[in-house]
């Protein structure tokens, strides 16, 4: 299993572009 330190940064990418892209507000929510 890779380790949370090396999946953080992925995921918050990942999640950054799709939060981007969609609906800017959800990350101020």
């Amino acid at each position: 299993m890779t380790p949370m330190r090396k999946t953080n940064p992925l995921m918050k990418l990942i999640n950054h572009s799709f939060i981007d892209l969609p609906t800017p507000s959800n990350i101020s929510a």
